[in-house]
């Protein structure tokens, strides 16, 4: 009897075991879910935000290359020319240029620039009726249209003097008699008055005679601004840089005056000079410290094949994850408030179905202890199993109750009984 009152602990309790080992391995379960979950989709998300970098690094690298080509195309098709029976005809070649320069745009300036009488021509050029701006005191072929942007493209012949001092020319002449190659010669950015512009150089070749070279000279502009609309972006940094170590051309903050500069003189050099050795084919990505701002930065390099030159975007990591972060905060915030819903209805639900059985408990313990008078209200669900058991308790209780009761009245009349029969007995024998 002493012990049917005796306090159950809470780790023994119904609630207790339903909290331990129902909704606690669930939450760590859940928990464990959510954590994996948004692990995965953080990375999924960077994953496809530096793969969205790439593909813009690359798209960005396509239209230079594309540019690049089409100027190197132009060269070799002017060079083919003059294989193809234009050599010597002056007056022709001279048309010609005149009328591709006038037809592209894009173009800066076209330029022939024959080897020292490389015709046969030199001596009567001056009766051929060449014009003086088309060729050198000695009369060599020198003719070059050039575009000249401050007369609204008008354009104007004059003669490139020294050709062997031109850095197109000098390519393109120093790489024939190194390998004899027919390849188009992409120079390093230089000036040309306000403007900067890329020579484009193809040898004109004979029977293994180097005759002299075709050039086309592009400007740079269109290159600029492709790179300042790909700057103005997230505070992008964009380099491009070519194969002789030299910066072609930068835009973005904290780029400096790095334009036509070596790599080794630029704050970027260390990452610059990666950029030069990556490989020509594929696109590469790094996060790397920025060596001007000391923040994290993605690193995106992707070749331009025509040229051999690399094009280089900086762009914060803060700026590709933060918004990746916050939508994976504002995914797991959900998710939590929903688990925390589900566990607080599981709490209560747990809660008021013990308090239910407890209540049962106490109404079995003070039945054990002997105590049927006093009338307990049972906190339980209707209906539920507890409920049922603690009403069943209570129509127990109510019973022996009564049937003790009865056993109290039957008590009372056998003990009245008893007493008047000895009453009676009693008196019978003072009479007697």
């Amino acid at each position: 009897m002493a012990d049917a009152g005796q306090r159950i602990s809470f780790r023994r309790s119904l609630a207790g075991r339903l909290l331990l080992w129902g909704i606690l391995p669930m939450v760590v379960v859940s928990a464990s879910i959510l954590v994996v979950g948004a692990t995965s989709r953080y990375q999924a998300l960077r994953a496809a935000a530096e793969q969205m970098l790439q593909d813009g690094a690359e798209l960005a690298a396509a239209r230079i290359e594309d540019a690049n080509n089409n100027a190197a195309n132009l060269a070799s098709t002017l060079a083919g020319a003059q294989v193809a029976g234009l050599l010597g005809e002056r007056r022709q070649s001279l048309l010609l240029l005149a009328i591709v320069l006038e037809r592209t745009p894009w173009c800066r300036a076209v330029f022939y620039a024959y080897e020292p009488n490389a015709d046969g021509k030199d001596a009567d050029a001056a009766a051929s009726g060449v014009p003086i701006e088309a060729r050198t005191p000695a009369g060599r072929f020198v003719p070059r249209w050039v575009r000249d942007f401050t007369r609204g493209g008008a354009i104007r012949l004059e003669a490139l003097t020294e050709p062997e001092s031109d850095p197109g020319y000098a390519l393109a002449l120093r790489r024939f008699r190194q390998s004899g190659t027919t390849e188009v010669s992409i120079g390093d950015p230089h000036a040309e008055g306000d403007d900067r512009v890329v020579d484009y150089v193809a040898p004109i070749e004979i029977d293994g005679r180097f005759f002299g070279a075709a050039g086309v000279e592009r400007s740079l502009r269109d290159v600029d601004a492709l790179l300042q609309d790909v700057a103005a972006r997230d505070r992008t940094r964009a380099f491009l840089v070519a194969p002789s170590g030299r910066v072609v051309t930068a835009a973005g903050e904290f780029t400096g005056d790095v334009v036509g500069a070596e790599v080794r003189a630029t704050p970027y050099a260390a990452h610059l000079r990666r950029a030069l050795d990556s490989p020509a084919d594929s696109t590469t990505i790094e996060r790397d410290i920025d060596p001007v701002t000391d923040e994290e930065m993605y690193f995106v390099t992707a070749p331009v094949g025509t040229g051999r030159w690399r094009l280089v975007l900086a762009r914060p990591t803060s700026t590709v994850t933060g918004p990746i972060r916050d939508e994976v905060i504002q995914l797991a915030s959900v998710a939590l408030t929903g688990l925390g819903v589900v566990l607080a209805i599981l709490v209560a639900l747990a809660i008021r179905y013990s308090r239910g059985i407890a209540s049962a408990v106490r109404l079995a313990s003070r039945v054990a202890e002997g105590d049927l008078t006093a009338e307990m209200k049972m906190d339980a669900p209707d209906g539920s199993e507890a409920a049922q058991l603690g009403h069943s308790l209570c129509l127990m209780t109510r019973q022996l109750d009564r049937l003790v009761s009865e056993v109290k009245r039957a008590a009372i009349r056998l003990h009245a009984t008893a007493t008047q029969v000895a009453a009676t007995s009693a008196e019978q024998e003072r009479s007697a």
